[in-house]
């Protein structure tokens, strides 16, 4: 009688150049922060000058603004830091319209943590699957998605399945 792994674990996605999509993102938010700063200077300047008037875009540029800044450090904080794994039971899938629902994103939640997700991984999954993210920790980009099936006591706690390399 053969030993035979109790546990199927098997890569549903990777994403290769994820590093270099923190990098894009990096130059991205940086150049929308700036710009955003400066046009709001614009206003503010506008209205310290007495015209009232301009608070409504100062307001809506300082939330623009603020948005991609919040975006600007998370991707900064992830080129410094090291990747991580989340593991744990799907308890959310849905999908969503962007702009003016052209652009569907497909999201799923595993351990209260909510990652965006290519279609391709995400039509393999169903809620209470058993799944390992290794991700950036702080803007969640994903690296690899692993789906795991069977006795999931052979599962060290803390430790990945499959190693957080660079795909």
């Amino acid at each position: 009688m053969t030993n035979q792994p109790r546990t199927r674990i098997e890569v549903i996605g990777e994403t290769p150049g994820h590093r270099a999509t923190l990098g894009r993102m990096v130059v991205t938010y940086s150049l929308l922060s700036a710009g955003g700063g400066a046009i709001s200077l614009i206003s503010l300047s506008a209205v310290l000058a007495g015209s009232y008037g301009a608070l409504i875009p100062l307001t809506l540029l300082l939330l623009v603004t603020g948005a991609a800044c919040v975006q600007f450090i998370t991707a900064a904080l992830d080129l410094r830091a090291t990747p991580i794994f989340t593991r744990g039971e799907v308890q959310r899938l849905w999908t969503k319209g962007g702009l003016l629902w052209f652009f569907r994103s497909h999201y799923v939640m595993v351990e209260r943590k909510v990652f965006v997700m290519t279609p391709d991984v995400w039509v393999q999954l169903t809620e209470g699957n058993t799944v390992e993210l290794h991700h950036w920790p702080h803007t969640r980009t994903l690296i690899r998605s692993v789906l795991i099936s069977g006795e999931l006591d052979d599962l060290v706690p803390g430790e990945p399945v499959s190693p957080p390399g660079e795909a």
